[in-house]
């Protein structure tokens, strides 16, 4: 679960540039692009209003360089994982659980081992991509992250040539409303298994997803 935000708890070393960031991105992955107000941000940040507005004019474009100071990392490195297991296939479709992994686990890695900062973020896109993908606010991240989104489907096309397009893009459509789900950790695992499971044990759900999709997207784009 998100720890609810009331301070980022500035050290002497950051800017204010630096302190706005993380208390918008703590804020936004907490209660979402509609939920964090600039006064909100402006008390966590512990910095008038008057400065952000300064720094980056409007909540939009703060949302914006929430956002991009860390994206192109993510989608780098996920695209460098696709690619190194293009050349390991040499001209061969990629295997498609590795193929699955290389598209979810990246995200979910940062958001394991980067830190404060990579958890909210990766909260704050699960819940961001929930909104309208029309909403302007989202434009950067989606032109961004399709280029992701275009080199898996991509490959599945290699790995599945006969496949109806309709059930492609469906089939990547539940994996991708999936991993957006894992990613805020919202404690709906926790429950729904009786603590069993934990919504927080992301690289566990991740090693039962592969096999998950793997299985339903054969089952479905090998179909007649």
């Amino acid at each position: 679960m998100v720890v609810k935000a009331t301070s980022v708890n500035p050290d002497a070393n950051q800017t204010s540039t630096d302190r706005i960031l993380n208390a918008s991105e703590m804020l936004f992955a907490e209660r979402g692009y509609a939920g964090a107000s600039m006064r909100d941000i402006a008390r966590a940040a512990e910095a008038p209003v008057s400065l952000i507005t300064h720094h980056f004019g409007t909540k939009e474009e703060l949302f914006r360089q929430v956002i991009d100071r860390r994206i192109h990392d993510q989608v780098a490195t996920t695209l460098d994982d696709i690619a190194k297991a293009q050349i390991a296939a040499n001209d061969t479709p990629v295997p498609l659980e590795t193929l699955i992994r290389c598209y979810m686990e990246p995200m979910v890695l940062k958001s394991i081992h980067g830190g404060l900062g990579w958890k909210n973020y990766a909260k704050l896109m699960g819940l961001a991509m929930f909104n309208s993908q029309y909403d302007d606010f989202l434009k950067p991240m989606i032109d961004v992250y399709d280029r992701v989104q275009y080199a898996f489907v991509e490959e599945c096309r290699k790995i599945f040539p006969n496949a109806d397009e309709r059930r492609l893009q469906l089939a990547v459509f539940f994996l991708n409303s999936s991993i957006l789900s894992v990613l805020v950790e919202s404690g709906m695992l926790d429950r729904q298994s009786g603590g069993i499971c934990k919504s927080s044990d992301l690289q566990m759900i991740v090693d039962e997803m592969i096999p998950f999709y793997a299985a339903a997207f054969r089952q479905r784009l090998n179909a007649a």
